[in-house]
């Protein structure tokens, strides 16, 4: 079966170009290629929109990975639960990465859900 992917690439662009605040999360216990996903992500958003993206995390980040250049600017839940719960409700968009299931969120899945 061939898909016509573009039909869909120019829809998420213009959903991009009106959306303002952007939450990227990561799943619980979030080892490297979690933090790496989400950081790449938010990047990448960053570059292509005008949103304000913010990335959060249901769990602190192991400390080995605090070389990651943008580590430091992720949420964690566990840490600042009223900050993270905050730019979830305002979020126009959350985009889940590097998992496939609610429950891979944890103390946080309630409030994406």
């Amino acid at each position: 079966m061939n898909i016509d992917t573009s039909k869909y690439i120019k829809e998420l662009s213009e959903e991009l170009k009106e959306t303002s605040n952007i939450v990227v999360v990561s799943h619980n216990n979030p080892d490297g290629d979690a933090i790496g996903s989400v950081i790449g992500l938010a990047q990448f958003l960053k570059g292509v929109s005008r949103a304000t993206v913010t990335v959060v995390s249901p769990d602190s980040l192991p400390g080995f990975l605090s070389w990651m250049k943008g580590a430091d600017e992720i949420l964690c839940f566990d840490r600042n639960p009223g900050s993270v719960v905050k730019h979830i409700e305002e979020a126009e968009l959350i985009v889940c990465a590097d998992f496939n299931d609610y429950t891979r969120l944890g103390a946080i899945e309630k409030f994406i859900r």
